[in-house]
């Protein structure tokens, strides 16, 4: 068997697309009331929920007092929150185990779906995420991989 060198090098192609905190609201929406159901309870606030911000929204109530906390942009444009979720899944190691995603490893989930999983990353782009996507960034967001797929 002969080597030959590459003639051509692959292009590496590195974009920078911003994400709003609306956005994020959204996606985590759609993950928690229909993607993460199977294998996480208890998407829980552990902030003082009372906290207001600079915009005099008060973080996790909306002022319509209709929608739940995590549809809240406000929420995730600040820097201190953190989301606690039981993991409930019997079948896979941690069952039991409380997990907490913060706005850093939201960050970090959305780079990890960027770079390996392009076809949710570009559903949250073209604003077309659906349970699925939701699900997907919160599982990159606590486990740094997709453990239940």
């Amino acid at each position: 068997m002969i080597k030959t060198e590459a003639k051509t090098s692959d292009y590496v192609v590195k974009a920078e697309t911003t994400i709003s905190p609306e956005r994020i609201a959204y996606v985590i929406c759609a993950g928690v009331e229909g993607g993460i159901n199977y294998w996480a309870t208890d998407f829980l606030l552990k902030q003082d929920a009372t906290v207001t911000l600079a915009n005099g929204v008060t973080r996790g109530k909306r002022p319509d007092g209709n929608d739940p906390w995590y549809v809240d942009p406000a929420l995730y444009g600040g820097d201190d929150f953190m989301i606690e979720i039981n993991q409930i899944e019997e079948h896979v190691t941690g069952a039991g185990t409380k997990l907490a995603i913060t706005k850093a490893d939201i960050q970090q989930a959305l780079q990890i779906m960027a770079d390996k999983y392009p076809w949710h990353w570009n559903n949250i782009v073209t604003e077309n995420e659906d349970s699925e996507t939701g699900d997907v960034l919160i599982q990159l967001a606590a486990f740094k991989e997709i453990v239940y797929g």
